[in-house]
Order: C-alpha cells, then structure tokens, then sequence
C-alpha cells in the first residue's frame, strides 16, 4: 500500500504507506516531548493516513499516474477522516482529541458541530465515515498495524482546565502537520528537504542579528528615538 506516488516512476518507489505512517509518527513524538505527549502525537501521526488504506485510494493513485487499474471506477477515496472514526470507537470521548488532529490534518482543525461548512464538522464526518472501517483493506490494515494499541492507555499529561485542552489539541495538531509534511517533502522534493539541514541554528542567526543591529546602531543620528531605543536595549 502506498501513500504517496511519484509521476513517471513505477509503484516500487513510491512511498509506502507503512514507512510514511511510521516516520510521521517517530517526528511528531518527538516534537510533542517538549510538553510531554509524545505518545499523543505517535499515535495521531500512525493513525492519520488510515484511510490510504482504501482499495479506492490505491485505484486512485494508479489512476493518477496513467496505470491501469480495472478497479478504479471514480469512486469516492476521501481518506483523512478514517483514523478519525478509529480513535473515537476505541477510545471514546478521549479519541475526540485525536480525531480533531487527524480529520484536520488537510484541511484544518473541525469543529465539533454546524460552523460554516456542517458537512465538514466532526460529529458529522465521525457518522459518515464509520463504515469505512469495515472495507477490506482497511480492516486488515488495522489487524496488522495498530494491534499494538490494542493495550495502551490514554490520560492527558497534566490536569487540564477548558482553555489548557483547547491550547493542548492545537499544540498536537502542530506537531503532526509539521512531521506529516516534512516527511512528504523529503520523499517528494529531496534537495529541498535537504536544503533545511544547512540553515543556520538560532545561536548563530543571534549573532549575526545582533552585529548587524549594533553596526546600525553605531550609525544612528542622534535623535530622541533613537536614544529611547538605545535605553531600551541596555
């Protein structure tokens, strides 16, 4: 199974669906261990491409790509509600914390109910997609790939009040966009991904900020402002 394809090259480089669910899941922990949810986030990040999973999804991408595929018949593939639908059947309520990542992971956060697109809130999409968790592929999917949590427990990493939760999802959120994206840029556009690793870091980014202000500085007239900000900046 594939989650992403590469025009003009065949099915064997494209990237799988298992390799992009678990490295989504590995960057997305990490970011979240600064606010100590790293198995929020690794969980939110296996479960987001649940639906790629679809038989229609994998007709699509060949279709895509100009291959033949007697299955492929138009049929509707949407896919980033499905991991959605899992988290709240096994978790309940807590899974709605999950689930808010994962549907949004396209198109942006849901809300819960009505809002200016009611088709696109989440208790909506949680009924509608229900029953893709019983297609083929995607039952199997869960069989093989997400037996594991099958034992884990979920509990939020600190008491939270109604703000803290709201703050709490978008941090969440974050942290799997941002590893969902690195990940297909690195598979789809290499010498850009690579491109971010020689950036410089935030100390050296400080010096050079900060030789340039002082060069600036240094060539200030002297006028009331610009001694206000020199105050300011002792």
């Amino acid at each position: 199974m594939y989650a992403h394809s590469l025009i003009n090259q065949p099915p064997s480089h494209w990237h799988t669906l298992a390799a992009h669910s678990e490295t989504v899941a590995n960057v997305a922990a990490d970011f979240a261990a600064a606010f100590n949810s790293s198995h929020w986030a690794h969980l939110i990040g296996l479960l987001h491409d649940l639906g790629k999973a679809r038989a229609s999804f994998q007709s699509y991408l060949k279709y895509c790509n100009g291959l033949t595929d007697p299955d492929y018949d138009g049929s509707e593939h949407s896919h980033s509600g499905v991991g959605a639908v899992w988290a709240v059947q096994k978790y309940g309520k807590t899974g709605r914390i999950l689930a808010y990542c994962i549907a949004g992971h396209h198109a942006g956060l849901p809300d819960w109910s009505n809002g200016e697109t009611p088709n696109g809130a989440l208790a909506y999409r949680l009924q509608e997609e229900t029953a893709i968790l019983n297609e083929p592929q995607v039952a199997e999917w869960i069989s093989t790939q997400l037996k594991l949590f099958e034992i884990i427990k979920l509990a939020p990493p600190w008491k939270f009040n109604e703000s803290d939760m709201s703050f709490w999802i978008r941090m969440l959120y974050s942290c799997l966009v941002d590893a969902d994206f690195l990940d297909t840029e690195a598979f789809m556009d290499p010498e850009r991904a690579m491109a971010r690793s020689v950036y410089p870091d935030l100390a050296e980014l400080s010096a050079l900020f900060f030789t340039a202000l002082n060069a600036k500085e240094e060539q200030a007239a002297a006028t009331d402002v610009n001694s206000l900000r020199a105050t300011i900046r002792q």
